[in-house]
C-alpha cells in the first residue's frame, strides 16, 4: 500500500476530485477510507474527511503474434503468466508436449507451432459401364491451401489463429498413369485420344467418356398384321350416338381379293464389340408361320394373304381361313340383324322386325316371322313364312322386273307410229281441224295402249321400294320413260322422239338380258301375307301360300299337298304349277306368265284371273285338271268342269 493523504470537503465526490488533481492519477486507480463525516443542518455545513492513496498495480504477462511469430512477455511483480490456446489447422507443442487447450507460457518455454497445410491433389478413376460398352474417366482435382499465423496485439489469453496465405492449384493428370490404368482394365477398343487429352488438361473435377464400344443391333422379328376384326363388333351407334339394337352386331366379312394379312419380313441384327474387344453376336430373328387355309391364298412370295372366296375371315392357331358359312341360333334382338358376305344358316327362327342379308344363300331351319330375308343365291325356309319379305337374286330380281315392265314397249311404240296416220285422219274428220302428234299420242295411250302407263307406274313403285343401285344406262332409260310417259310428258312428245325412245329401250333390253341371267331359287314350306321375290324358281313344299305376292324369274311350283295358292298374285317368267288356285268363296287371285309358259292346277276356283302373254281370262266356274297356254290361235285351256 502506498502512503495515504487526507482530503476534506463537503462531499466524497469533491474529496476524490481533489485527490486526482493532486496525485495526477485517474479516479479508478484511487482507493480511500472515510475518517470523518459530519452532517450539517438541512445539508448546510456538511464536512467529510477521507484518507486517499494510489492502488498498487500488478502487471500480467502477455502473448502476441507479430509478423507470423509468437512473442511472450513476462508478467510484472505478482502478475499472472500469459496464456495461449491453439486454434484450428495447427499443432502446438509446449516443451515437447502437444497442447490442445489454454495453457500458461513464459518466454523461457519452448513453443513449436506447426501449421497444417493442405497439399493439392489430382486423382482419377476409370469406370466401365455394366455392359462394357463405355469407359468413363473420372477426374477429381483438389486445390492445396497454405496457411500463416494471424498477427494479434498482446493479450493475456491469446488464441492462436491460422489464416489462408495462398491457394495452390493441382498439377496435370499424368498420362503415363492413365495409360497404365487403361491397360490394367484391358480397354483396347474405341479409345478416344482427344477425350483423354481434354481430361489431362482439365482444371476442375469432371467426367470424360474416353472409350466407346460398337453397339450391336438386336434383330427385328418377323410379324404379321391382320387387316380384319377378329371378333364381331357389337352395339353400333348411329350418328346421334343412339344404339340400334337390331344393328348391334357387325360380322367381319371379306370378298375375293381382299387383303387379309401382311407379313413384315425379319431383319438380321448387327454384331457389336465392347471396349475390351469382346464381340457381341445378336440372336437370330424369330419367324412367323402364315398358313393359308380354305379360301385364302398367299401372294408376293408369302408376304400377303388374300381372300379367294366370300365369307368370314378366321384365325385358328396359325391357320388363316375364310369361312363361307355363318351360323346363328335365332335372329332376334340378342343376335341383332345379320349381314354376311357368304351363306347364313339360321338354326331356329328369324323373329319379328329382324333382317338377314347374305351375299350367297340363306337357310332357315325354323320360320320367318314378320321379318326380312335377302340373299344373293338360294333361300331355303324349312318351316313357315309369316308377314315377311323374302328376296333372292339381289339386283337380278330388279333387272327381271324392269325387263318384264319394258319388254313390250318397242313393239307398242312401233304400232303407235304405224297407226298414227289413220288416227290423225279420223280426228281431222271428227274435229274438222288438224291436231298435234302429242295429242294423238295421249289419246292412243289412253284408249289403245293403257298398259304402257300402267307398266311405267308399276316400275316406278317397284324401284322406289328397293334400295339396290342399278346399272347406270338402265337407270337412265327408266328415268326417260317416267318423264316421257307419265303426267304431261306424252303431250309434249312426237313420233320421232317416240321412235328414239323405242331404240333406247331396245338397247336397255339387250343389257338386261345379261343382267337378269343370274337366277336363284326360293324354297319355303308355307307362306302367308308375305312378299316372295326370286330371280329363279320358287318352290312351295308344304300346305301352300295365302294372301301373298310371288314374283319369280323362273317357274313357281307347289309340290306339297294340297299345294294351294289362295289370294294374292303370282308373276312368273316360267310355268306355274299349283295344286289349287283361288278359294270356293271367290277370293281375288291372279297368275301371270309369259306367252311361252303354262299355268297348271289340279283345281281352280271362280274369280281367278290368269294371264298368259297378252291374253287374260277370268275364271267363272270351278274346274279340275286346269291348264292354260298360248298357241297361234290365242289363249287355250284344258279344264274339266266339275259339278
Amino acid at each position: 500500500m502506498t502512503q495515504s493523504q487526507r482530503y476534506t470537503d463537503t462531499s466524497l465526490e469533491k474529496v476524490l476530485h481533489k485527490a486526482t488533481e493532486e496525485l495526477k492519477v485517474p479516479k479508478e486507480q484511487l482507493e480511500y477510507k472515510v475518517v470523518e463525516d459530519k452532517k450539517g443542518l438541512m445539508g448546510l455545513g456538511n464536512k467529510i474527511t477521507a484518507e486517499v492513496w494510489v492502488k498498487e498495480i500488478t502487471i500480467a504477462g502477455s502473448a502476441a503474434i507479430r509478423d507470423g511469430k509468437l512473442i511472450i512477455s513476462p508478467p510484472g511483480p505478482g502478475g499472472l503468466k500469459a496464456r495461449i490456446k491453439p486454434g484450428a489447422k495447427m499443432q502446438v507443442h509446449l516443451n515437447g508436449e502437444e497442447i490442445t487447450g489454454v495453457v500458461e507460457v513464459s518466454p523461457e518455454d519452448d513453443i513449436q507451432i506447426e501449421l497444417q497445410h493442405q497439399e493439392p491433389q489430382t486423382d482419377f478413376e476409370i469406370v466401365l459401364s455394366e455392359d462394357k460398352m463405355e469407359a468413363l474417366l473420372k477426374v477429381k482435382k483438389t486445390n492445396g491451401f497454405e496457411y500463416k499465423l494471424e498477427d494479434c496485439e498482446p493479450k493475456e489469453i491469446l488464441e492462436i489463429k491460422a489464416v489462408l496465405a495462398q491457394e495452390i492449384e493441382p498439377g496435370y493428370l499424368p498420362i503415363e498413369e492413365v495409360v497404365q490404368e487403361l491397360q490394367r482394365k484391358k480397354i483396347v477398343y474405341g479409345v478416344d485420344a482427344m477425350a483423354i487429352n481434354e481430361a489431362l488438361g482439365t482444371k476442375g473435377s469432371k467426367e470424360f467418356v474416353i472409350a466407346k464400344g460398337k453397339k450391336g443391333k438386336y434383330p427385328v422379328d418377323e410379324t404379321v398384321e391382320y387387316h380384319f376384326a377378329m371378333e364381331c363388333e357389337h352395339c353400333i351407334q348411329d350418328e346421334n350416338a343412339r344404339v340400334d339394337h337390331r344393328e348391334r352386331t357387325k360380322i367381319p366379312t371379306v370378298t375375293p381379293g381382299d387383303l387379309l394379312a401382311t407379313k413384315t419380313p425379319p431383319k438380321l441384327g448387327e454384331e457389336g464389340m465392347d471396349v475390351t474387344g469382346k464381340v457381341w453376336t445378336p440372336p437370330m430373328p424369330k419367324t412367323v408361320d402364315l398358313k393359308p387355309g380354305k379360301g385364302v391364298q398367299l401372294q408376293d412370295g408369302g408376304i400377303k394373304a388374300v381372300a379367294t372366296i366370300d365369307g368370314k375371315p378366321e384365325l385358328k392357331g396359325k391357320m388363316l381361313t375364310v369361312v363361307p358359312i355363318y351360323q346363328v341360333g335365332s335372329v332376334d334382338l340378342d343376335s341383332g340383324n345379320i349381314t354376311f358376305n357368304g351363306t347364313v344358316i339360321v338354326q331356329r327362327n328369324v323373329e319379328e322386325g329382324m333382317k338377314v342379308t347374305a351375299k350367297d344363300g340363306v337357310e332357315v331351319n325354323g320360320s320367318v316371322n314378320n321379318a326380312t330375308v335377302m340373299a344373293g343365291s338360294s333361300v331355303v325356309i324349312n318351316k313357315n313364312v309369316f308377314a315377311s319379305k323374302v328376296s333372292v337374286g339381289g339386283e337380278t330380281v330388279i333387272y327381271q322386273s324392269i325387263h318384264q315392265h319394258i319388254k313390250d314397249l318397242p313393239v307398242i311404240f312401233s304400232q303407235m307410229q304405224q297407226k298414227a296416220k289413220i288416227a290423225r285422219e279420223a280426228l281431222l274428220k271428227k274435229k274438222g281441224e288438224d291436231v298435234s302428234e302429242g295429242y294423238i299420242i295421249v289419246l292412243m295411250l289412253e284408249k289403245m295402249y293403257p298398259q304402257v302407263q300402267k307398266s311405267v307406274l308399276s316400275l316406278q313403285k317397284t324401284l322406289e321400294s328397293e334400295s339396290y343401285q342399278i346399272e347406270e344406262q338402265v337407270e337412265k332409260v327408266v328415268e326417260i320413260l317416267k318423264q316421257s310417259l307419265l303426267g304431261l310428258g306424252p303431250s309434249k312428245l312426237n313420233f320421232a322422239t317416240l321412235r328414239k325412245i323405242g331404240k333406247t329401250v331396245d338397247q336397255a333390253l339387250f343389257i338386261l338380258e345379261e343382267l337378269r341371267a343370274n337366277t336363284s331359287d326360293i324354297t319355303a314350306s308355307y307362306v302367308q301375307n308375305s312378299v316372295i321375290k326370286a330371280s329363279g324358281n320358287v318352290f312351295i313344299t308344304g300346305k301352300g301360300c295365302y294372301n301373298s305376292k310371288i314374283n319369280s324369274g323362273g317357274q313357281v311350283t307347289f309340290t306339297g299337298r294340297p299345294g294351294v295358292f289362295r289370294g294374292g298374285e303370282i308373276y312368273a317368267n316360267g310355268d306355274v304349277i299349283v295344286g289349287e288356285i283361288g278359294t270356293p268363296s271367290g277370293t281375288m287371285t291372279s297368275i301371270t306368265v309369259p306367252k311361252d309358259a303354262k299355268i297348271k292346277a289340279n283345281k281352280i276356283y271362280p274369280n281367278v284371273v290368269i294371264t298368259v302373254g297378252k291374253f287374260s281370262e277370268k275364271i267363272q266356274n270351278f274346274y279340275g285338271n286346269f291348264e292354260a297356254w298360248v298357241s297361234e290361235r290365242g289363249l287355250e285351256t284344258v279344264k274339266l268342269k266339275e259339278k
